[in-house]
């Protein structure tokens, strides 16, 4: 996780001369193709200016399995450029087990989700999330 954060501060001060920052948390519901339903929260930090928006996602995600919930973490690069984006990265369990997870979606503020990981019961993921980025102003250029 920590690498993952140094890459991140690393990838904001190469561009920041021409960007600006931005964090956006997110809150998502959601169903599986199994007919579980999920709930998920995250947050992501990127930048925004001459090219498409691109950021991190760190986000947590619980799986409703009849009467237990089981959670999951999950991180993610994205590009989201006009009303679409995509996105890869990882999905844990807490077991520690991992999976590539790819996503996709289309909205501005709120939108709609699809996410596929390699998880046997998680495979196909559909869902609305509601987001609020905010440019992080008074930031000194580099």
């Amino acid at each position: 996780m920590r690498t993952h954060l140094k890459l991140l501060l690393l990838t904001g001060v190469l561009f920041a001369q021409y960007h600006s920052p931005y964090i956006s948390p997110g809150v998502q519901l959601g169903i599986n193709s199994k007919g579980k339903m999920f709930t998920s929260a995250q947050i992501t930090i990127g930048i925004v200016g001459t090219t498409p928006p691109i950021g991190f996602t760190i986000g947590k995600r619980w799986y409703h399995l009849n009467q237990e919930k089981k959670s999951y973490s999950y991180y993610d690069l994205q590009v989201w450029p006009v009303l679409f984006g995509i996105g890869i990265g990882q999905i844990i369990d807490d077991k520690g087990n991992k999976s590539i997870r790819f996503k996709t979606g289309a909205g501005l503020w709120g939108y709609l989700t699809f996410d596929y990981s390699s998880f046997e019961n998680l495979k196909y993921n559909f869902g609305a999330i509601g987001v609020l980025p905010i440019l992080v102003e008074g930031l000194p250029p580099l």
